[in-house]
């Protein structure tokens, strides 16, 4: 019953904070179960079944906000299953420091772009139909990263939606949701076909993510956009921090 109620609160808290910082309700759910003693693929697994409730708790919110940007989430979803698959399916075979040392490099990208272009992710933006093909190209190489390690993740579908897409960042919250709904449950589908699962571990960090991603949405969209942006910022150093301790 501990580690229930331990995972429940960890599922709350990740959730919440991963409303505010890209790539954090990873990050902090998947430590926690590590932590906790979960195996590595339980751990992932686990955090795929508890994710669809995250991304649940906040959509009702950004969508009764009108924050979803309905036209990309059918291509969206298209997109994001077959990549989430092969993601999970290369997550025992890649090299993880090859994508580190590439991942260490694009972020030290982000930070000068975000700072310089004060309007990006804060106001919409008309962007071309090109523009919008490249975005749809990164979500997939974004999604079969994500499949693989799930830490970064977040962070870089932030940049691609607000730029090739001209989402404000909470548009790209609501937008992202039912894609992510889909990449989770794909995700998990694929992990519980090969009998990686513990039920109870999944439904009590998933619950918890559930209330921390509908108390996260509330907030996120009371501080608005232009506070977001500093939160981005945030989570871009951090990720920066961890990657080079």
């Amino acid at each position: 019953m501990e580690i229930i109620l331990i995972t429940f609160i960890a599922g709350l808290i990740s959730a919440f904070i991963g409303s505010l910082i890209s790539g954090a309700s990873s990050m902090i759910s998947i430590t926690a179960l590590l932590v906790l003693g979960v195996p590595a693929h339980l751990s992932l697994s686990t955090f795929r079944f508890s994710n669809i409730f995250w991304h649940i708790g906040g959509l009702f919110e950004y969508a009764k906000k009108k924050k979803v940007v309905w036209k990309y989430v059918i291509p969206l979803i298209l997109i994001t299953i077959p990549t989430t698959i092969l993601g999970v399916k290369l997550a025992l075979s890649i090299d993880e420091e090859f994508f580190a040392k590439i991942l260490k490099v694009l972020i030290l990208i982000f930070i000068p772009l975000t700072l310089l272009n004060k309007k990006l992710g804060v106001e919409p933006r008309v962007v071309t139909k090109t523009k919008v093909k490249i975005g749809y190209f990164f979500n997939a190489v974004i999604r079969v990263w994500a499949g693989m390690f799930p830490f970064g993740a977040g962070i870089f579908h932030t940049y691609n939606y607000v730029y090739f897409f001209g989402l404000t960042l909470l548009q790209l919250k609501g937008t992202s949701r039912i894609p992510g709904i889909a990449s989770n449950l794909v995700g998990f589908l694929t992990f519980l076909y090969a009998g990686v699962v513990d039920w109870k571990l999944a439904l009590s960090l998933g619950f918890g993510m559930l209330f921390g991603g509908f108390i996260g949405a509330r907030y996120t969209i009371r501080i608005g956009d232009n506070i977001l942006r500093y939160f981005l910022i945030l989570s871009i150093i951090f990720l920066i921090i961890k990657s080079f301790l």
